[in-house]
């Protein structure tokens, strides 16, 4: 479990480093996060795709 959660916090690190973003839970997924861009109005959903073993991400549809 401590890699899967080191893994999505490199993919937000990665993704993200020095954006003004809001990083919450996302309990909907597994290892869910949720990064909103507030200067945006822009999001990003990443979880922990088991299947796949790997980090997935979904943004905010148009």
């Amino acid at each position: 479990m401590d890699t899967i959660k080191n893994d999505i916090e490199q993919w937000i690190a990665e993704h993200f480093s020095g954006e003004d973003v809001i990083i919450e839970e996302y309990p909907y997924l597994p290892h869910g996060k949720k990064i909103n861009e507030p200067l945006k109005d822009d999001y990003v959903i990443i979880y922990y795709h088991a299947r796949y073993d790997r980090v997935n991400f979904y943004f905010k549809p148009n």
